[in-house]
């Protein structure tokens, strides 16, 4: 009796049970365009994603420019990002995917004012994308803010307050 049991077990278990693994899907590789907006800056950027099951990771060169009119100069910004996405949900009827969690992201900028400034960031916040092959995401985060740069006498100054960067992108997946 306990032979038929467990052979029932089994065979219902097995057969004819879902697997939501095979209907989301697992690897997405593409690239992507972004704007964003920092406390005192406004950056345009590309990069190169890449997204395996629940996991997203994501580097590239961004261009910043000042909000404020007397420093209107250009600078480049590469980043980092690390984003776990347990929160999954797929639209059957037009096969697009939401994707939402945690993510942190390692910011770095070079700016020459007068003398060369570094800027620094490390943020953790929400990642939020929806699509199929297009994705729409949306990425707000805050945290650490590191300056540092040296005056006419080579003293080094360094600076940090708390900064927040808003984020909205578009993704093409191969």
């Amino acid at each position: 009796m306990r032979f038929i049991y467990l052979f029932f077990l089994f065979f219902f278990s097995n057969l004819f049970s879902q697997s939501n693994e095979k209907s989301i899907p697992t690897q997405l590789i593409g690239t992507e365009i972004s704007f964003s907006y920092r406390t005192r800056e406004v950056f345009h950027g590309f990069s190169f994603a890449q997204q395996y099951r629940k996991t997203a990771f994501s580097t590239g060169l961004n261009l910043g420019v000042k909000s404020s009119y007397s420093q209107g100069s250009i600078f480049p910004q590469i980043h980092f990002k690390f984003a776990y996405l347990p929160v999954t949900k797929q639209n059957l009827k037009t096969q697009n995917t939401l994707f939402f969690g945690p993510q942190i992201q390692l910011k770095s900028a070079i700016q020459r004012v007068s003398k060369l400034h570094s800027y620094s960031d490390l943020l953790i916040g929400y990642d939020f994308s929806y699509g199929q092959k297009w994705r729409f995401y949306h990425t707000l985060s805050c945290g650490p803010y590191l300056e540092v740069f040296k005056n006419e006498y080579r003293q080094i100054y360094i600076m940090s307050s708390l900064n927040f960067y808003l984020t909205f992108g578009l993704n093409y997946a191969f």
